[in-house]
């Protein structure tokens, strides 16, 4: 029977079960979720089919994954709901009922990977991009490292070439079949990035989404590349981050702080949840007095990229401007301005002779003035009166020897 959590009910795969072949897993999980309470499923091959984005072309891939579960003793497969008699699957039509009894991959004390009946049903009805069993491994993969105790945040982080490495899909194959999942709202992802540097991709299903933030959070502002999965780290702060908690609570004790503040400084600093209070004034105008206004609405905007659902945003904002995100900011705008001033010079400058271009037209000319001439040279000859040009090319030659030979006598 399908297992049940708080009236959600799953399949269990095995710790290892991305080993198996990518097509089997997928038609395993479909025949686990339509599972009856009377233990079994009732299905056909067309169905299979329909439900994997399978053509037609591809039966016999799907007859020999059924033929595989039932050596590996995972489902057993009959032609009639009394159970007599076994069926041999490359015997049976596409349209013909199967009546299937299912196994458990994984015993009662083993290790296993939880994935919800409802995601399975999801991969069936849409429609994706590329090879829906193949993203269906991936993305049972990624699920293997979800730690589901509670207590502990709901993230998974391989890399891409362990992904790549471990199911036998490529690189590129593993983003876009990441991009896939999280278009259709099967998996979220964000990157922690510290100092510029990309890190890690930390992986969750859409629910848990705020696990991934904080966890990146929690790196952000320990400085620390080490990802933690265990929730009552950031539930249980040291001195230090309880301080920084306290700086969005704080009352704003002297108001006309606010007034000094750049305008566009003050409207992305609320943009973003932080809130005014007199110790936050005071460094934001230190750092605008020192920075500039575009410059700390640039620091502001990338501190805060891809950062959500923070509890302190306050805090968090300001240690991101001590650490150094400023800088970050200062060198964003520098490059921008360099590209402003190349473009504008490219488009004031007066445009460039082109030399081959000149050359090939010159050449078109004397062409054309070559067939111009030949073409008057072509209707001498009639005006002449010769039959052909051979025959006036002749003349003209015993013209030219008779001239010389005059000549010769003359002398």
């Amino acid at each position: 029977m399908i297992e049940k959590d708080k009236q959600i009910t799953f399949v269990k795969f095995d710790k290892d079960s991305y080993k198996r072949d990518s097509m089997e897993l997928f038609l395993y999980g479909i025949i686990k979720t339509y599972e009856n309470k009377a233990g079994f499923t009732t299905i056909s091959v067309k169905q299979l089919l329909e439900y994997t984005d399978s053509g037609r072309s591809l039966v016999s891939m799907v007859k020999q994954s059924l033929t595989n579960l039932i050596e590996e003793q995972l489902i057993e497969v009959y032609d009639a709901i009394d159970f007599q008699n076994n069926v041999a699957i490359n015997n049976v039509k596409s349209s013909d009922m199967l009546y299937i009894k299912v196994k458990e991959m994984v015993s009662v004390k083993d290790q296993f990977i939880q994935v919800f009946t409802d995601e399975i049903l999801r991969f069936m009805s849409i429609k994706m991009k590329g090879k829906k069993a193949a993203i269906f491994k991936q993305f049972l993969y990624i699920m293997k490292y979800v730690n589901q105790g509670e207590g502990y945040r709901k993230i998974s982080f391989p890399n891409i070439e362990t992904i790549s490495k471990d199911t036998g899909a490529s690189d590129r194959s593993v983003k876009n079949y990441t991009k896939t999942m999280e278009e259709n709202g099967l998996l979220y992802s964000n990157i922690l990035i510290i100092e510029k540097e990309k890190l890690k991709k930390i992986y969750s299903r859409t629910q848990y989404s705020q696990d991934v933030d904080d966890a990146i959070a929690e790196c952000i502002l320990t400085n620390t590349k080490k990802i933690s999965t265990n929730k009552s780290k950031i539930q249980k702060n040291s001195t230090d981050d309880v301080q920084k908690e306290k700086e969005g609570n704080i009352t704003m004790k002297k108001p006309e702080l606010l007034f000094g503040l750049d305008k566009h400084i003050r409207e992305t600093y609320e943009k973003y949840g932080g809130q005014f209070n007199d110790q936050a004034l005071n460094k934001l105008l230190k750092y605008q007095e020192k920075h500039g206004g575009e410059v700390m609405v640039k620091a502001l905007h990338i501190a805060m990229d891809g950062i959500i659902g923070l509890k302190n945003p306050t805090g968090f904002m300001l240690k991101r401007l001590a650490d150094g995100v400023i800088s970050d900011a200062e060198y964003h705008i520098k490059r921008t301005k360099e590209r402003l001033e190349r473009d504008e010079k490219s488009n004031s400058q007066v445009p460039s002779f082109d030399y081959i271009k000149a050359l090939k037209e010159s050449r078109r000319k004397e062409k054309e003035k070559e067939e111009i001439e030949k073409e008057k040279s072509s209707l001498i000859w009639k005006k002449e009166g010769y039959s052909s040009p051979q025959d006036y090319d002749k003349a003209k030659k015993d013209e030219s020897m008779r001239e010389f030979l005059d000549s010769l006598k003359m002398g």
